[in-house]
Parts: C-alpha cells; structure tokens; sequence
C-alpha cells in the first residue's frame, strides 16, 4: 500500500514539474512575442516618422553640413578662407586688410580669425553682411570705429572658422607583389 501511494505521489508531483516547466516555458514564449512586437512596433513608428519627414530631415541635415566647411588639414582651410575673404574685401574697395587665426584657441571644429580693415563705410557694412553667405563663419564681435575725416571706417571683426576635417581615403593600399622566385634585377645567391 505504501508503495503504491508512493506511486501516486511520484506521478502526482511529476505532473506539477510538468506544469510548472510548461508555465514557465509559455511565459518566456510571452515574453519573447512581446518584445518583437515592441520592436516591429518601434520600427513602424520610426519608418513612419522618416517616409512623413524625409524632406524635413534632409533640409535639416543639409543646413548643418553648410555650417562647417570640409576641409584636408585646418591650415589648408584657413588659406583657402583667408583668400576668400582677401577677394571679398577687394571687391569693397577695403585697405590694410590683416588676417590672422588664434591657433592657440583652437577646437577640434572651430579656428578663431581676427580680420581688421579700413576702408568706406558703406564698403565696410557690404563686407559684413556678405559675410551671412558663409555660415562656416559666424561672427563673433565686430568693432566699428568711423574715421570722419577721413570718411573711412576701422573694422575689426573676431569670427569662428568651423570646419570639419575630412576623413582620409578609405581604399586599402594596392597589395604588394610578391614571389618566391627571385627577380631579374636581384643577384643569385649561388
């Protein structure tokens, strides 16, 4: 009798094992279907926001890469910005044009240039708002002092060159040839 209740509660407490296995079993599926419908979900959601503002994104996208100049080496983008600006005051009819970058200030993205000039007023205030054109160079103080006997204006302006320094070429070097056998021009051993 003992044995046979022994049974009983063997198969009784192996039926619960069962149960409790298939409990957790279920609940880990549960929660594996759950979260891949969380991730589809959020993937819709995002590939909704994209298709409603691809257009929205690109302006946005386009209008930070004008705010830096991608430029080789920071000093070959300040000659190339220092002669820019040298051609834009000519143009202004601007004199004792001087240029020069705090290297000593210099960020990762950002180059701080000092230009001063004289030259006239009204050429003077074309050359600062011809300045908006380039928005890799936002300014940051401008000194205006009129010459009125003259009819000449000091300028002195202290601007940020940003830029963003490209990266290097990404093709791997051509492989190098080789082969066991000497070459023609190498002199034989033996």
């Amino acid at each position: 009798m003992t044995s046979r209740m022994n049974q009983i509660w063997m198969a009784v407490v192996l039926i619960w094992l069962i149960a409790i296995g298939l409990t957790g079993w279920n609940l880990s599926s549960i929660d594996a279907v759950a979260l891949t419908r969380d991730q589809n979900e959020r993937l819709r959601k995002e590939m909704l926001f994209h298709r409603q503002y691809i257009g929205k994104l690109e302006s946005v996208r386009q209008t930070a890469d004008a705010l830096f100049l991608p430029v080789d080496s920071v000093k070959l983008g300040f000659l190339a910005v220092q002669s820019r600006l040298l051609a834009l005051s000519a143009v202004f009819g601007l004199e004792n044009v001087t240029i020069t970058r705090q290297a000593g200030q210099a960020t990762y993205e950002q180059l701080p240039i000092n230009i001063s000039f004289e030259g006239p007023v009204e050429g003077s205030l074309q050359f600062l708002s011809s300045l908006r054109e380039y928005p890799y160079l936002p300014v940051n103080h401008t000194q205006i002092t009129v010459i009125a006997d003259r009819g000449k204006a000091a300028v002195e302006i202290d601007l940020y060159f940003q830029f963003h320094l490209k990266q290097g070429d990404d093709t791997p070097p051509a492989p190098m040839q080789t082969t066991r056998y000497p070459l023609s021009s190498e002199a034989n051993p033996s």
